[in-house]
């Protein structure tokens, strides 16, 4: 199943880094007056000689109009593949852009709550005057819920940035981060090699980053596979809601087919998209 879930993560890279190779209305190779254009748009119509490669899904995630006529939630079709939502958007596009927004996020989350949570855990070992605050403060973290703070705070503040939803899914998971790399090297620093290390006259300094900061790297992946798990979760809770990111999303899709009866087309390609994502993260975890 490991295995499975590593291609699930493959794919959905692929997707989010090529989504304006799959689905746009700019050619991805654009050959016009003997020079060639990469993603770029082809104003009228093409002359004798001249070509172009298109995406196989000619629909922009931002468009509403299809040939100059609006079709709002029509199931899917010969030219919209999944349909189309409520604002006559093209839901196959949507939904291969929303993977970038869903992975970049996760990745960021990932990123940051590990090199939070290491860095924290390295103060906490380093001065053990702080080991009681540090071990207190991420216990009261950890604590919360990530999912009611980041609903508390972007409604408070109205904030439809990245970087705060960002930060606000990041600083709760790094207080998880903390206690498991401060547990692994805190157990390596009781290691034969760490005592040998310490007898020839290594300082801690050079102990914690030199020996036991890389015993807990094993601890840090699961961590950051469960970071990145809960920041997909936790993007597509919040579109939802409204209150996640501007762009495309598989929140927004949900939630489309949540006010127009469950349709079909908008639920089952988001909600199956999101499921096998952070499941994936999930199992690479395990």
């Amino acid at each position: 199943m490991k295995g499975a879930a590593k291609v699930v993560l493959i794919i959905a890279c692929l997707q989010a880094l090529f989504a304006d190779c799959l689905a746009g209305e700019r050619a991805i190779v654009l050959s016009r007056a003997g020079e060639y254009h990469v993603m770029a748009t082809a104003d009228g119509p093409l002359e004798k000689g001249e070509w172009a490669l298109w995406p196989p899904i000619r629909h922009d995630p931002q468009s509403v109009r299809t040939g100059g006529r609006l079709e709002v939630l029509h199931e899917p079709s010969r030219d919209h593949i999944l349909g189309t939502d409520d604002r006559g958007r093209d839901v196959a596009s949507r939904l291969l852009h929303g993977a970038r927004l869903s992975l970049m996020l996760a990745i960021l989350c990932a990123a940051l709550a590990s090199a939070l949570g290491m860095l924290v855990a390295l103060l906490s070992l380093l001065r053990a005057e702080l080991d009681l605050l540090v071990r207190t403060g991420c216990d009261v973290l950890a604590a919360l819920p990530v999912l009611l703070v980041v609903l508390i705070v972007r409604g408070l503040l109205g904030s439809e940035s990245l970087l705060s939803l960002v930060l606000l899914i990041s600083v709760p998971r790094a207080a998880s981060s903390a206690r498991l790399a401060r547990d692994a090297m805190q157990e390596a620093l009781a290691m034969p090699f760490c005592e040998a290390a310490r007898a020839i006259g290594c300082s801690r300094a050079r102990l914690l980053l030199q020996h036991a900061l890389p015993q807990s790297f094993s601890q840090m992946r699961v961590a950051a596979a469960l970071t990145a798990s809960t920041a997909v979760l936790s993007e597509v809770a919040l579109s939802f809601l409204g209150l996640g990111v501007r762009g495309p999303s598989w929140g927004e899709l949900l939630s489309q087919a949540h006010h127009n009866q469950l349709a079909y087309w908008l639920l089952w390609p988001a909600g199956v998209s999101c499921a096998l994502l952070a499941w994936s993260f999930g199992r690479v975890a395990e």
